[in-house]
C-alpha cells in the first residue's frame, strides 16, 4: 500500500482487497497524526516513528492495523 507525503498531506494508493482500490485517496498530516479516506474507507492513526498505527474503518467495522516503512 504506497503512501506518499507531499508536505502536510498524503496521497495513498494500491488495493485494500481484490475488489477495492484506494485511488484517490488523500488526507492531512498534523504533527504525529494521519488520516485519509477514500471510497468507504477512513484511516485514523499516528506515525510513531517507521510505522503508522492506527484504525482502519471499512463499511462501518474498524480493525486496528500497523503499517511499517519499506
Amino acid at each position: 500500500l504506497p503512501i506518499h507525503q507531499n508536505y502536510q498531506d498524503l496521497e495513498v494508493e494500491g488495493m485494500l482487497d481484490a475488489r477495492r482500490a484506494l485511488s484517490g485517496a488523500h488526507g492531512p498530516v498534523s504533527g504525529y497524526e494521519v488520516s485519509w479516506e477514500a471510497k468507504g474507507v477512513r484511516f485514523r492513526g499516528r506515525l510513531e516513528g517507521a510505522r503508522l498505527v492506527g484504525d482502519l474503518l471499512i463499511d462501518g467495522r474498524s480493525e486496528s492495523v500497523v503499517l511499517t516503512r519499506k
